[in-house]
């Protein structure tokens, strides 16, 4: 008998367990799609661009149709500023109030780059950073322009990495080699100030510090062949992916962004590196 209402017992379990519905399924996951391409057209010394795009992952590229070096950094205005207020800085590094953001890094007359950035809705600028051989920053010169970023429609996703660097005071840690070939990198800075990276393929026997000094003065001709990738300033937080083709050869490695103790651009700080590419 007590085997029969414990058999009894353990099918009415097993008939309630059975009765109860089966728990909803969780809704499937919005598929991805690649980050839209927002063109920005550089001149001397002014943007092409839209006036407002969406938010989320978007690819920048950059096309410079000007005689000089032209770059895409995007900035984040915080504490109600304006483009306004950024006429007014003089060279140096950046106040509390704009956020790096990152964007492409420049290419030559002519060329084009493109690095794909994580971008929060709110009110940016873009600014060129880069020097005239007159010593006058592009932005002194009128080279800013606002642009507005409004709430991501769709679900874009970065592209994906094989490589990361990590930027840091002041070094460019890789998490892997960079061989010839195409490489998809992802960018992060540290704690700490922001930084950049760039990538430039340096001319027969020169070395990054040659780059360093050409910069300074401008005077003969650059010892790099090129601008091949990379990012503008990023802050602690923000990410930027990038895609590189290299092919053999020595490149630079370098950061330009003021230091924020003494204005000295970090490369001067020990943020550059000569790499050989085989």
């Amino acid at each position: 008998m007590r085997r029969f209402l414990s058999c009894a017992a353990t099918m009415a379990v097993l008939s309630a367990c059975a009765e109860k519905p089966a728990p909803p399924a969780e809704p499937a996951a919005a598929p991805t799609t690649p980050p839209p391409v927002v063109e920005i057209t550089a001149a001397d010394f002014a943007y092409q661009a839209p006036d407002t795009i969406g938010g989320g992952w978007v690819t920048i590229r950059i096309k410079n149709t000007g005689q000089e070096l032209h770059h895409g950094a995007l900035y984040r205005l915080t504490q109600g500023k304006t483009a306004e207020d950024v006429y007014k800085l003089e060279p140096g590094a950046a106040p509390d109030w704009m956020v790096a953001a990152g964007g492409p890094s420049a290419p030559g007359p002519g060329g084009s780059l493109e690095t794909t950035v994580n971008l929060a809705p709110g009110n940016y600028l873009l600014v060129c950073e880069i020097p005239s051989p007159d010593g006058k920053l592009h932005f002194m010169k009128g080279m800013v322009r606002p642009l507005t970023v409004v709430a991501a429609t769709g679900n874009a996703a970065p592209p994906a990495a094989h490589l990361t660097v990590k930027l840091s005071d002041y070094a460019f840690d890789f998490s892997g080699e960079l061989t010839a070939g195409k490489h998809t990198i992802r960018v992060e800075t540290v704690p700490g100030q922001p930084h950049e990276v760039i990538i430039a393929r340096l001319m027969p026997g020169k070395k990054a510090e040659d780059f360093l000094a050409w910069v300074e003065k401008m005077n003969g001709p650059p010892p790099v062949e090129g601008v091949v990738g990379g990012t503008t300033a990023l802050a602690t937080g923000e990410v930027n992916v990038f895609d590189v083709e290299l092919t053999p050869g020595d490149y630079a490695l370098i950061c330009f962004i003021p230091d924020a103790k003494d204005g000295k651009p970090h490369a001067a700080h020990g943020m550059l590196k000569t790499i050989k590419v085989t």
